[in-house]
């Protein structure tokens, strides 16, 4: 099994925040339809957002080993405590 790659991860992250950015804007202009008994956002109404909508690109620290890899923004590795932050620098041979 192959590790994904960088673009992968990020292609992965952009595609998540896009389907949330989609279901808060259908949410708040009222775009829903009927799936059985239960109204669900409408998301093909819904425009595609851009980059700006979303936060993208995002600026992250990437470490990569032999059996893994982690990607942190640098906005939440900020927020962390000292010594999860710490552990993160170690395994990227900082």
């Amino acid at each position: 099994m192959s590790l994904p790659t960088q673009a992968e991860l990020f292609t992965e992250i952009r595609n998540f925040r896009a389907l949330k950015w989609k279901r808060g804007y259908c949410q708040e202009h009222e775009l829903y339809k009927r799936a059985g008994c239960v109204n669900v956002e409408d998301l093909a109404r819904a425009p595609e957002p851009t980059d700006a909508d979303i936060g993208f690109p995002i600026e992250t620290l990437t470490v990569e080993w032999g059996s893994g890899c982690l990607m942190v923004e640098l906005a939440a590795l900020a927020k962390m405590p000292a010594a999860q932050r710490n552990k993160i620098y170690k395994l990227g041979g900082l």
